[in-house]
């Protein structure tokens, strides 16, 4: 046999063996990485349980008959309900409370 039948041989295992080893080793890496991705899958069922166990507020009701500082009123007769889902406006003439009512609620939701 002369060298280059040998060399042409060499080339053509090669040309199979590569192959299966490079897929060998791709799927010995896959299954060293099942456990991990499958401890991902767990922790997000696990946060998804976590999700449906905890309590929803389905509507925030607001009745203030009167809201002073200083001796001065600054909201009175405010009877507001938000209910989950729904988009709401708050509008009025410029001085009349708005981003007042929007302070208070957001400065009371964050200390309770």
């Amino acid at each position: 046999m002369s060298i280059g039948i040998l060399i042409a041989v060499s080339q053509a295992s090669n040309m199979i063996t590569t192959p299966i080893i490079n897929f060998a080793s791709l799927r010995n890496r896959m299954n060293a990485a099942e456990p991990i991705i499958q401890s991902f899958y767990d922790k997000e069922k696990n946060v998804a349980a976590e999700r449906i166990k905890t309590n929803r507020i389905e509507t925030i009701k607001i009745d203030l008959d009167e809201l002073k500082e200083d001796g001065k009123v600054l909201l009175q007769d405010i009877h507001l309900q938000f209910d989950r889902g729904k988009k709401y406006m708050i509008m009025g003439p410029s001085g009349c409370g708005k981003t007042t009512l929007l302070t208070i609620f957001c400065v009371r939701i964050t200390k309770h």
